[in-house]
């Protein structure tokens, strides 16, 4: 994955936030914020976006 999807959208979905807030905080679309966190969860194979927040302890080990 390419850092630019989590540094959009990696701290704001780590407090909880909209992806209208995202946008908002980051001075960009909430739409594009909508395609990064589609993004993000298709790569990494999960259902929901809150998935993409659990700590690496929980998370399976790739492989």
């Amino acid at each position: 994955m390419s850092d630019r999807p989590r540094s959009v959208t990696g701290p704001g979905i780590g407090r909880g936030e909209s992806r209208h807030e995202i946008g908002e905080h980051r001075h960009i679309n909430p739409r594009a914020v909508k395609h990064h966190i589609t993004s993000m969860v298709r790569r990494r194979d999960v259902h929901r976006r809150t998935e993409l927040v659990r700590p690496a302890s929980e998370a399976p080990l790739p492989g």
